[in-house]
C-alpha cells in the first residue's frame, strides 16, 4: 500500500512529502499511513518501524485523547515538497529520538515554512514512587495519586477544572 501524501525513501530514511501536499494529519497520513505501508503484505519492510508512538488514546472514547507523540528514531526525518509554501502539521507532536529536528530542508532553493497545530491537552502526573501498606488498595492509590497533581487542589477540585475544560465551559476570564 502506497501512502498518500508520503513517498518512502528507506536508502535515505525520509518521508518526502509528495507534490501539492502543504498540510497533513501526523496521526493519519504520518503515522499510521506509514504503519501500513510498513506491514504491506504482512511482513516487515526488513526494518524497524521508524515512528514511535507515545499516547494517542482515547481518555472518553470519541470526545478526548491523550495527544500522539510521533517520536521519529534511527535518524528519520520529513522532507516538506519542492515548492515555496506553508505546511501546516496537525494532531500530534513531532519530536526526534535523541532530539533534534523531525524536518529536513527541501533539495532546491525553496522556502518553507512550519505550522504546527499540535493538540493543546497534555497530561502531567507525578508523586510518590512507592505506596506504604496503608496505602496499598486500588482506591487509595487513585487517591494519592490524584492528591499530588496541583498543589494547591484537591483531587475533586482538578476533576472539575479537568471536566469542565472537558466541556469547554469557561468562568472568570
Amino acid at each position: 500500500m502506497a501512502m498518500a501524501k508520503f513517498t518512502v525513501d528507506t536508502t535515505n530514511k525520509l518521508f518526502i512529502a509528495k507534490a501539492g501536499v502543504t498540510e497533513f494529519d501526523a496521526k493519519v497520513d504520518l503515522y499510521s499511513d506509514a504503519k501500513e505501508h510498513w506491514l504491506d503484505g504482512g511482513q516487515p519492510m526488513g526494518f524497524q518501524f521508524p515512528i514511535r508512538p507515545v499516547g494517542g488514546d482515547d481518555i472518553v472514547p470519541g470526545f478526548s485523547q491523550v495527544p500522539l507523540y510521533a517520536f521519529l528514531r534511527d535518524g528519520w526525518r520529513i522532507r516538506p515538497d519542492e515548492v515555496d509554501h506553508t505546511l501546516n502539521v496537525t494532531n500530534a507532536i513531532l519530536l526526534v529520538d535523541g532530539g533534534g529536528d523531525p524536518f529536513v530542508d527541501t533539495l532546491g532553493a525553496f522556502t518553507v515554512r512550519i505550522n504546527y497545530q499540535q493538540p493543546v491537552q497534555a497530561i502531567q502526573v507525578s508523586g510518590a514512587t512507592s505506596l506504604n501498606a496503608a496505602q496499598d488498595t486500588k482506591l487509595t492509590r487513585i487517591h494519592a495519586l490524584l492528591d499530588v497533581i496541583e498543589g494547591t487542589l484537591d483531587h475533586q477540585e482538578v476533576m472539575r477544572v479537568l471536566l469542565a475544560a472537558a466541556a469547554g465551559k469557561l468562568s472568570g476570564a
